[in-house]
């Protein structure tokens, strides 16, 4: 959008439509991630847990 917004002032209408529309596509599309990290850190934890970066834990081997 803001390569829109950039090459004419033209476009700058569009964008702000295109920009209310997009709106409620991210609140939905965060709540979906929120909703979906919350069930992993209840069933899987293990997933979020911290490990020690992969060059160090190959040469502790």
């Amino acid at each position: 959008m803001l390569a829109l917004v950039l090459s004419s002032s033209d476009f700058v209408p569009s964008v702000k439509i295109i920009g209310i529309t997009y709106l409620p596509l991210m609140v939905g599309e965060g709540l979906i991630t929120g909703f979906a990290i919350a069930f992993l850190k209840r069933v899987r934890p293990e997933i979020f847990a911290s490990q020690p970066p992969l060059a160090q834990r190959n040469h502790t081997q």
